[in-house]
C-alpha cells in the first residue's frame, strides 16, 4: 500500500459559545481536503481571527471548559507558533469565533 506524502495542513474551525472542537490527526478520522490524515505535525500556528477567546489544549481528554494545567487561552485577535508534536488538538469556544490552524509536517526522513 502507497504511504500518502506528508502535507502541511490549513484549516478554519468556527464554532459557537461553549463547544468544543476536538481533531485527531493521526488515527484517520479527519479528512483534509480529499485526503485522510493519519500522521503527526511538528509545528502549528494557531490564530484566533474571531471576535470571542478560545482555550486549547493538546492533552486528549482533558476539560478545557475552565483554565487547567494544560490549556492556553488565546484572545481574540492574537496567534500563537509552538514547535511541538501535534497529533491532536481541542479547541473551547469561550466565546463565539473562529480559529485559523497551520499545521507542518515531520520530515519524510524522520
Amino acid at each position: 500500500m502507497a504511504t500518502m506524502k506528508k502535507v502541511p495542513v490549513f484549516c478554519v474551525i468556527s464554532s459557537s459559545t461553549g463547544h468544543t472542537e476536538e481533531i485527531r490527526f493521526v488515527d484517520g478520522s479527519y479528512t483534509y481536503m480529499t485526503e485522510t490524515l493519519k500522521q503527526a505535525f511538528r509545528e502549528i500556528k494557531i490564530y484566533n481571527v474571531g471576535s470571542g477567546d478560545v482555550r486549547f489544549s493538546f492533552t486528549d481528554g482533558l476539560d478545557i471548559s475552565t483554565a487547567v494545567d494544560g490549556s492556553k487561552t488565546l484572545k481574540s485577535g492574537t496567534s500563537i507558533n509552538l514547535e511541538m508534536d501535534v497529533s491532536y488538538i481541542a479547541i473551547y469556544f469561550i466565546a463565539s469565533s473562529q480559529v485559523e490552524l497551520i499545521l507542518l509536517p515531520e520530515d519524510d526522513d524522520e
